[in-house]
């Protein structure tokens, strides 16, 4: 059976969704291990900068998601 395409899409958004976060998790884990100080030597300044860096390219991907709600609530336009 053919399934309807807001089930296909729906199916899609959950399997890539999974990949995409568990890859996020991983690379973030991997910039926490920049924190040891025994291998690397960084400043306050520069755990800032990276930390302001990704809180708003977060917000930026959060942004897409508010918006991308909010046109799935839109009505097309119809003449009548």
């Amino acid at each position: 059976m053919k399934k309807d395409r807001s089930t296909q899409r729906r199916d899609n958004y959950e399997r890539l969704i999974v990949i995409r976060a568990n890859h996020l998790f991983k690379n973030l884990h991997l910039v926490g291990k920049c924190a040891d100080p025994k291998k690397f030597r960084y400043t306050q300044e520069d755990v800032d900068h990276l930390f302001k860096s990704i809180n708003k390219e977060l917000k930026n991907q959060k942004k897409k998601f508010d918006l991308g709600l909010l046109n799935m609530n839109e009505k097309p336009f119809k003449l009548r």
